[in-house]
């Protein structure tokens, strides 16, 4: 079976992803940051449906944190394959010429640590397909590569 790990994909287009991916065949990871009661109903709701899910609660500014999530879905689920990151920090709305110089790095760090923490230990295997946060309609993986539509 091929395994996704979504982070952030408790909520929003991250649990809207986690469920097309199951729907899909994917065995899905997924990380959250807060509201563990909402990443349990998306696990059951994939496991109800006959699919296999397991959700772990990380920091995805903190690298070693990172490191637990990718260990704990290969684990888990027997491999990864395919990356969502999705995962981000949520304050007010704002364009980003409104943002200051202190929100930016939370930003860029979060997104940072979600797509680089794994890469920096060599012990960690890399998943072979990558899809960077965006708005999904639609996903699939065919040898190795996520397409996007």
């Amino acid at each position: 079976m091929t395994t996704v790990l979504i982070t952030g994909g408790s909520r929003g287009i991250g649990a809207a992803t986690a469920r097309l991916a199951a729907q899909a065949g994917y065995a899905v990871g997924l990380s959250y940051r807060q509201d563990a009661q909402a990443a349990v109903g998306i696990v059951r709701e994939i496991e109800a449906a006959g699919g296999r899910a397991l959700a772990v609660q990380p920091d995805v500014g903190n690298p070693d944190d990172v490191e637990r999530i990718f260990d704990t879905v290969q684990t888990g689920l027997g491999g990864l394959h395919a990356l969502v990151s999705n995962a981000g920090t949520l304050e007010r709305q704002a364009r980003v010429d409104e943002l200051d110089a202190a929100r930016l790095q939370r930003v860029l760090t979060a997104v940072s640590s979600s797509i680089e923490g794994p890469t920096t230990r060599p012990s960690t295997p890399l998943p072979t397909a990558a899809l960077l946060r965006c708005s999904l309609r639609s996903f699939r993986c065919i040898e190795g590569h996520l397409q996007y539509t």
